[in-house]
């Protein structure tokens, strides 16, 4: 016989046997391996935001042999989640840390330990904070402020505090048609400073004389959705003083820069504003110390605004 016969004949063989007298043959037992515990979700590393009265969920799971179980740290401390504690406690099945009707003392440090007999693993330490949006105080009367035309002008603003940190603007308000209307403030000649919500009038013209209308400081948070509005501030225009045309020349200046040093993120987005005074309204232009602008610029309010997007440590820039 062949040797390529033969293989085949063992080949037949074989099946033939299988087919005959099939031998059952057990699954075998698996074990479960042991094993320290890995954290497979964990909260994030930026920062929590909670609104007083409401919840939030830090999430923690872990996996391990034997099944890890998960303790809660807050500033360095343990918590205690007994079982009569139902405003702050863990998950069925799970270390998520949830904490219901929040209050002031809920913000803090949060950090997650899973823990078996081969070891423990920690999560991200996570702070949490709360949203806070004030409203602006009451006032019985009205500001009134005085301007001559032609000349810079500003009017105050005295925010209220809010955390993240509200974007402030100016409205104007008309109080003789009913109901009253709302009207943003999108001259060339006006803007807000970022900071202090102080409004820049580069050039005071008869336009920007209160008639049935007023000026009002606004407060709007894009996290809680809310907004509050000041108190309203009447503004008189004083005629022509001096000769007609000297009103219409007026060097430039500066009414408010960016202070000299920002701080931004790497990756993240830096503004930069530059808000000038004179007549006619000056264009304001924008230099990089010794190299052009950086890719990813926006000129916002027209021009008076630099944002730079994917902030690098190469980045400096100059009103």
């Amino acid at each position: 016989m062949s040797r390529m016969n033969f293989f085949f004949w063992l080949f037949l063989l074989g099946s033939g046997m299988c087919q005959e007298s099939a031998i059952p043959v057990e699954s075998p037992v698996e074990f479960p391996v042991e094993s320290p515990p890995f954290i497979v979700q964990q909260p994030s590393t930026e920062e929590v935001l909670f609104f007083s009265g409401e919840g939030f969920v830090l999430p923690c799971e872990a996996t391990g042999e034997p099944t890890p179980s998960f303790t809660w740290f807050k500033d360095g401390e343990e918590f205690d989640l007994g079982p009569t504690n139902d405003r702050i406690f863990l998950q069925p099945g799970s270390g998520s840390l949830v904490v219901n009707d929040t209050e002031k003392e809920d913000a803090g440090h949060y950090q997650c330990f899973a823990s078996n007999q081969f070891g423990t693993a920690t999560s991200n330490s996570v702070f949490v904070r709360e949203a806070e949006m004030e409203s602006f105080p009451e006032v019985e009367k009205a500001t009134v402020e005085y301007a001559k035309i032609g000349s810079p002008f500003n009017l105050t603003c005295s925010p209220p505090h809010g955390y993240p940190k509200p974007e402030v603007y100016w409205i104007i308000k008309n109080t003789y048609y009913r109901p009253a209307t709302l009207k943003n403030i999108t001259d060339p000649r006006i803007t807000t400073d970022p900071e202090n919500g102080t409004l820049f009038f580069s050039t005071i013209t008869e336009e920007d004389k209160s008639k049935d209308s007023f000026y009002y400081c606004a407060s709007y948070s894009a996290v809680s959705d809310k907004f509050t509005i000041g108190n309203p501030v009447y503004l008189g225009v004083y005629p022509f003083l001096i000769d007609p045309a000297t009103v219409y020349d007026r060097s430039p200046d500066f009414l408010y820069v960016t202070k000299p040093h920002v701080v931004a993120l790497k990756g993240g987005s830096a503004s930069l504003w530059c808000i000038p005074s004179g007549t006619p309204l000056p264009k304001v232009s924008w230099i990089k110390k010794g190299s052009p602008l950086p890719p990813g610029i926006e000129y916002l309010n027209y021009g008076k605004t630099l944002k730079i997007n994917n902030v690098d440590f190469s980045d400096e820039d100059r009103c």
